[in-house]
């Protein structure tokens, strides 16, 4: 298994295990490669309307994104093999990769994640965001979790 440092765990509202603070040491060609297949393709990122379900623009969402294809080459899928080993979820409960692009100032404000199919969408609700950082910068860019707490103790070996 490619090396895996766990920085920190994050247990949400409800006991759910929420969140992995974790460094997976992506080699900068997989990072690259990602870029590469979204940023070409980048939209503006929409939120759920809480009416329709349907994506809408918002103030509450700056970035832009691009939902890659599950499986869609041999790089995408070592990347998705390797996160069911991390957090035990099933790839096929997963969604496709997301590259998503923040520009200074922008942002994705504290929010519950919903749809208003979600019982139905890739195997049930949300109950896990895995994330992977494609570049490094200096300052800001970080994914905070405000109703989170650290967790104690895990079951996972890699920590």
């Amino acid at each position: 298994m490619d090396e895996v440092k766990i920085l920190e765990q994050l247990e949400c509202e409800f006991g759910w295990l929420c969140s992995w603070k974790i460094k997976l040491y992506e080699s900068k060609e997989e990072c690259e490669h990602l870029i590469k297949l979204g940023k070409p393709y980048l939209e503006r990122s929409r939120i759920s309307d809480k009416r329709t379900g349907k994506g809408i623009e918002n103030s509450l969402r700056t970035s832009s994104e691009r939902t890659l294809r599950r499986g869609k080459d041999k790089i995408i899928k070592n990347i998705e093999q390797r996160i069911p080993d991390i957090i035990s979820i099933p790839v096929e409960n997963g969604e496709g990769l997301q590259v998503i692009h923040y520009g200074v100032g922008q942002k994705f404000v504290p929010h519950y994640d919903s749809r208003s199919n979600e019982s139905f969408w890739n195997g049930g609700p949300r109950v896990a965001t895995f994330l992977m950082y494609l570049s490094d910068v200096e300052e800001g860019g970080e994914t905070v979790f405000p109703s989170a707490k650290p967790m104690k103790f895990s079951s996972n070996p890699y920590i």
